[in-house]
């Protein structure tokens, strides 16, 4: 969704101009695309009922929190995780699979040098490439293209992997990324997990560590302050590893070297719980 000005009643009633030219509706009444124009920032306009709401320009985070969604997007808790842990700055070069809705496209977009998005999903990338060109970002660059079955890129400073099956692209690892850079894995089960680092292990990856985050919100009144029921609790495992280069993997003990001895899941039984 295009977002050209906000406006947010005293109650926090937050209501969006898609456009210099529309009107805006709101349950207070209408606020007319003239009224709009000629209002400055923090300058209070009244709907033709007399309610009066307060008229700014939107940030970067008022539009991206209303982006297109169709496939679920990585949240801002784990965002934020992912972007700080393999330390992207803006000399960064990354890689993400799948698209999805291009939500974490963006932030990575707007953060780092150049971004690689590929999905297999043409829908999903559609959505992903609609979002992204509404924040005007030259520097993403997308594929349909399977990444199990190889990347184009190289000389990568993060793979960020958000699919069913990320231990399928370890094998393309070595040739896409800079030695000590990052693989992040996004899954939501444990079976999963046991897949991951059983296979990064036998592709001499360092596991660096798994986490998973939580967001609690807190109610704050004059006279009570408690946590509220809305709260962000489990929504994915992160798994960080280390790509060390092809001789790290001969000085790790013995006993490191081997992939736990899990009885895996079967890969094809997976696959389709998630199709």
């Amino acid at each position: 969704m295009r977002v050209h000005r906000m406006l947010i009643s005293g109650t926090g009633r937050t209501f969006i101009q898609e456009s210099s030219s529309a009107d805006v509706h709101t349950q207070y009444g209408r606020i007319t695309a003239q009224t709009l124009e000629k209002a400055q920032d923090g300058d209070i306009v009244a709907t033709d009922a007399g309610e009066t709401l307060v008229v700014f320009t939107p940030h970067f985070i008022d539009r991206y929190k209303r982006i297109r969604r169709e496939a679920q997007i990585i949240t801002f808790k784990d965002a934020g995780v992912i972007m700080t842990t393999a330390g992207l700055t803006p000399q960064s070069r990354v890689l993400e699979a799948g698209s999805g809705s291009g939500a974490l496209t963006i932030l990575l977009g707007q953060h780092c040098k150049e971004v690689f998005s590929y999905d297999i999903n043409n829908e999903h990338l559609s959505v992903a490439k609609e979002n992204v060109e509404s924040f005007d970002l030259d520097n993403v660059t997308f594929h349909l293209h399977d990444v199990s079955q190889g990347i184009h890129e190289t000389d990568l400073d993060a793979v960020i992997l958000d699919m069913p099956e990320p231990w399928t692209v370890f094998p393309h690892i070595s040739k896409a990324l800079k030695v000590g850079g990052y693989i992040v894995t996004y899954v939501p089960s444990t079976s999963q997990l046991q897949h991951i680092h059983h296979h990064a292990v036998k592709q001499g990856l360092y596991h660096l560590r798994t986490v998973e985050v939580s967001e609690r919100h807190w109610m704050v009144k004059e006279q009570a302050v408690r946590p509220t029921s809305k709260n962000v609790a489990f929504t994915a495992f992160l798994s960080f590893f280390r790509y060390l280069g092809p001789n790290w993997a001969d000085l790790r003990p013995q006993e490191k070297k081997t992939a736990p001895a899990w009885t895996l899941p079967d890969e094809e039984a997976m696959q389709k719980a998630f199709d």
